[in-house]
């Protein structure tokens, strides 16, 4: 009943990144091989039932889960990328729970009689720019950028408050936040002058490469067509050029920005200690921007060593203020993370995280 786990070196946050080891049974792969895919298996609260390709997955109550069995027998997941076609289900009855409500709708669905519920968690909504374009290897023209979009009226406005503006790398959630570091705000005068200094009074041309919808991209389109209103302002003007999420997530995981595009729009986290160093290290896994800064470097390093909890979020808290500098990404907003369950689910508990416990929650009148 022991697993021993060797690391190449000290590993102080071995514990949080632990969350994303996924151990494959050996039995299931030797039945299954190649069409294991098919055929998951586990240990959590549901057992996999059945797949419907493009239409749903079912699950069923695991009786012998180790934490107790769930409260609801059956749990049937449909993906539903179009947010009218998750609504509409979710009002006619069709399904109980739905993710990412259109921020519009979200005042109808309460006094209708759902249930939407909000919480503050480590999430950041950036552009990862690509610094070996020439207009974006210069950190002024970055910082530019930054201070030319208006978080506080895309939180407010288009999203109805289920996003939080974000003034810098790590969101208020993470415990590497200090309200010292925030290093952007709004200022369009400031972001002209900045673009001037840099020889680029006239602005340049860029192109983005964003998802039409998945987890956590909130609300892609309208976002991002918003930071191209606020961009064009200081004369950048941006080709905006929209992908599929999975299509998305082969070529990041590559090291590659899709589309040939200078920049990329993704929603991400740092839940995972080590995304620091996935994101900003220089020869990290994501690091799809090619930044680069040694002061970063021997920062994040440091952090991997130090087993003082208290010591090495001051010291990923460092990195974020030379990377704030640096600008090596725009910080929009970091999500609120908004779902609408029917009225007739209980039990169930928002937590500040992309993991959502099912085994609490019930349905019935």
């Amino acid at each position: 009943m022991t697993v021993s786990i060797t690391s190449k070196g000290p590993d102080a946050h071995l514990d949080s990144d632990i969350v994303f080891l996924y151990i494959a049974s050996p039995t299931a792969l030797q039945k299954y091989g190649k069409d294991f895919a098919e055929h998951p298996v586990g240990t959590g609260p549901f057992v996999f039932q059945s797949l419907t390709r493009g239409q749903q997955a079912t699950f069923t109550a695991n009786k012998d889960y180790w934490g107790g069995a769930p409260k609801i027998n059956k749990l049937v997941l449909k993906p539903m990328p179009d947010v009218s076609a998750r609504l509409a289900a979710l009002r006619s009855g069709e399904v109980n729970w739905a993710e990412a409500p259109n921020p519009d709708d979200i005042a109808s669905l309460k006094s209708d009689g759902f249930q939407v519920f909000t919480n503050s968690y480590d999430h950041v909504w950036p552009w990862i720019f690509d610094l070996s374009y020439k207009p974006l290897s210069d950190p002024k023209v970055r910082r530019a950028l930054n201070l030319a979009i208006d978080r506080e009226t895309m939180a407010k406005e288009l999203l109805k408050d289920t996003a939080d503006p974000a003034y810098q790398i790590p969101a208020v959630a993470n415990q590497a936040y200090d309200k010292g570091n925030d290093v952007y705000s709004y200022k369009l005068g400031e972001a002209k002058r900045l673009l001037a200094e840099a020889g680029y009074a006239d602005g340049f041309t860029m192109s983005l490469s964003y998802p039409t919808s998945g987890s956590g991209n909130m609300q892609p389109g309208p976002m991002n067509q918003l930071i191209q209103a606020d961009l064009a302002k200081i004369g950048v003007k941006v080709e905006l050029k929209p992908i599929e999420w999975a299509a998305m997530l082969t070529s990041i995981t590559t090291g590659k920005i899709p589309d040939q595009a200078n920049a990329i729009n993704i929603s991400l986290t740092m839940l995972q200690e080590s995304s620091w160093s996935m994101y900003f290290a220089t020869n990290g896994y994501i690091n799809v921007g090619h930044y680069s800064n040694p002061k970063v470097d021997k920062l994040l390093a440091q952090a991997q060593a130090e087993f003082h909890t208290t010591k090495r979020f001051q010291l990923y808290s460092q990195a974020s203020k030379l990377i704030g500098a640096d600008a090596p990404w725009l910080v929009v907003v970091n999500d609120r993370n908004p779902r609408v369950l029917g009225p007739d689910v209980h039990g169930f508990v928002q937590p500040k995280s992309w993991f959502v416990d099912l085994t609490t929650v019930s349905v019935g009148s």
